[in-house]
């Protein structure tokens, strides 16, 4: 396999898809070829499937590469992988966007037989991987913690059923709701403390029963940081004077003259739960 002349097809294949002319890569892909990006969770396999996927796309911006870099990695006398990093242009009516990408592209020699019948080496893709960078930050030095870091969607703060009570919620709709306790953040009292509100992971509950209700049927599974709510200190993501943050974002009081009593019992839960979980 011919480092240049790989080199030289692969930088080709960049420009060419970039162009949006997709049949360079279609040509070179291997029949069980598979293909990552450059969108999130798109994984296609086979060289059919690819030409069938990039057949429909229609796209009016324009693309351009800038300040291609390129290594290669020999894996042997009849496979080679390339990874390029590339500055791609688009094009938009408000102007012109540029962002980061890399490809990596395995080559491996195939067999293949020619109209007469002679068959011979030729690389074809095995592999190809395209996917965004973001944008480096002088303070970062391997991970992007300072960088333009943009999520996509927001994580849940769950906690394993294998460790859960299992919880019953008796509502002022007159139906029974059945939670496992780490499914439940806090509960707060209502209606002057006759009634109680559960705040699950999904949902709020209006329950007939009080506050004492949970404590006396549920020991060593919530805290009362105050007299008007318990809390499942699972979710404690912060605590300080005089307050509490739980994993959703909720800040709940902690009393002046009840915090070093709460900051004990928080101790004394983390005992009990590592040690019967």
């Amino acid at each position: 396999m011919n480092r240049t002349e790989i080199l030289e097809k692969t930088m080709s294949i960049i420009q060419a898809y970039c162009d949006h002319d997709m049949q360079p890569i279609i040509d070179n892909c291997a029949d069980d070829v598979l293909c990552l990006g450059p969108r999130d969770n798109l994984v296609t396999r086979t060289r059919a499937a690819v030409a069938a996927s990039w057949k429909d796309t229609q796209n009016s911006m324009r693309f351009r590469t800038e300040d291609i870099s390129a290594y290669t990695i020999p894996l042997g006398a009849h496979s080679m992988n390339v990874v390029l990093e590339y500055k791609v242009r688009i094009e938009l009516p408000e102007g012109p966007r540029i962002h980061s990408q890399r490809g990596i592209f395995s080559w491996i020699d195939k067999k293949i037989t020619d109209e007469s019948g002679k068959t011979m080496l030729v690389p074809r893709l095995s592999l190809i991987s395209l996917s965004n960078i973001p944008p480096r930050d002088k303070r970062d030095s391997v991970f992007n913690v300072w960088g333009d870091l943009r999520f996509t969607e927001k994580a849940e703060h769950q906690v394993s059923a294998d460790v859960a009570s299992r919880v019953t919620i008796p509502s002022r709709d007159h139906a029974f709701y059945y939670y496992n306790s780490t499914r439940i953040l806090w509960i707060e009292s209502a209606d002057e403390g006759h009634h109680s509100i559960v705040h699950t992971d999904k949902e709020e509950i209006a329950c007939t029963r009080k506050l004492s209700y949970f404590t006396e049927q549920y020991p060593n599974i919530f805290l009362a940081p105050h007299i008007s709510c318990l809390i499942n200190p699972l979710y404690i993501s912060i605590l300080k004077r005089f307050s509490l943050t739980l994993a959703d974002g909720t800040v709940l009081p902690v009393p002046e003259k009840k915090y070093t009593a709460f900051r004990r019992a928080i101790d004394e839960w983390e005992l009990f739960w590592n040690t019967h979980r």
